[in-house]
């Protein structure tokens, strides 16, 4: 048996070990994500010697800034025009997490076959309609690779067989699938305090990948097209209006267990769920301009202090919340009032 001193020296040690590794891990700081001073202080007094020894390197892969998570929203189009929408991956349709894992995993790896889009020529008629069209500011244009590509169309035939996907129930089969690149950003501590919740439609950044045909090749355009920047409440509007009020009867809509239920059974991505269920009158406006308003008020109600109104630059319909607009990239937000 050691000496009592060398015990306690040896205790003392392994104490001061694993105080220096919990001082890394809980001080790790940046601009959008910032540890409390005394942590963030402690954390470089101990950085010294756990450099020594070579236990920072772990620490890097996830903080202090993680990355958005990517994922694939798909809408089902059918041979007698109704439609259906899968969120993918979507935790709440996998009871373990390791498959939820393995499906977001196949998304991440899609993630390393985007490579840039070629600029626009400016004289041609694409970068005239281009520069006119509403889209997310700062989203810069990238397209498939052809690895990529391959990759992707069997994510397509994947998807057009799946049961319940290949058909409807009365038996009309599926005629092509829309797909859309879809980065849901991590939520900052300051839009915590600003009342938002991780669901918010302003932390998700959409492109539409395109239109497939079951088989998986590209119907709408060439193969090597860039994705388009969408604007997340056009995507809203245009589901609304053409694919959900013509399908849900007046008391669905006034019911709010039904209305969840048909929500559920449509597929309808999770960032729009929540403000038609708070505002079921979206249903009822008639106009997509004004829907797209209302559907942004709705949203921006939810925040504990007063917001800018409208932003003078790009789609006059995003909202500046004091930091990202709906649909594009996310910067930093002021801290709410002390």
């Amino acid at each position: 048996m050691p000496p009592v001193w060398v015990r306690m020296l040896i205790s003392v040690l392994v104490c001061g070990h694993l105080t220096a590794v919990l001082l890394t891990v809980s001080g790790a700081s940046s601009a959008a994500f910032p540890a409390p001073a005394p942590l963030s202080n402690g954390a470089r007094e101990v950085r010294p010697y756990l450099q020594s020894i070579f236990m920072t390197n772990a620490y890097r892969f996830y903080a202090p800034d993680p990355g958005p998570c990517d994922l694939l929203w798909v809408c089902f189009h059918y041979t007698d025009g109704s439609t259906r929408w899968k969120e993918m991956p979507r935790r709440a349709d996998f009871p373990l997490r390791m498959p939820f894992q393995r499906q977001l995993a196949l998304l991440l790896l899609l993630n390393m076959y985007f490579e840039p889009a070629p600029a626009f020529d400016p004289d041609t008629p694409e970068a005239t309609a281009a520069a006119l069209m509403p889209v997310a500011v700062g989203v810069p244009r990238v397209r498939l690779t052809d690895t990529g590509r391959i990759l992707f169309r069997s994510i397509i035939r994947h998807l057009a067989r799946l049961p319940g996907f290949d058909q409807t129930a009365s038996g009309a089969t599926l005629k092509t699938l829309d797909a859309y690149r879809v980065r849901h950003l991590v939520i900052t501590p300051q839009q915590v305090r600003l009342g938002w919740r991780y669901d918010d439609p302003r932390l998700y950044i959409v492109e539409h990948m395109g239109t497939y045909t079951p088989t998986g090749s590209r119907a709408s355009a060439p193969e090597d097209k860039p994705f388009q920047a969408r604007n997340i409440e056009g995507i809203l509007a245009e589901i609304v209006q053409d694919q959900l009020a013509p399908r849900l009867d007046p008391a669905t809509r006034a019911d709010p267990n039904k209305l969840e239920a048909a929500l559920e059974a449509f597929g309808l991505p999770t960032p729009f769920r929540w403000p038609l269920l708070k505002s079921p009158q979206l249903f009822d406006i008639r106009a997509r301009v004004d829907l797209e308003r209302e559907f942004v008020r709705t949203v921006m109600a939810e925040d504990k202090v007063e917001m800018r109104p409208w932003s003078v630059t790009g789609n006059p319909l995003s909202p500046v919340i004091n930091a990202p607009r709906m649909g594009s990239e996310q910067t930093t937000v002021p801290p709410s009032p002390r």
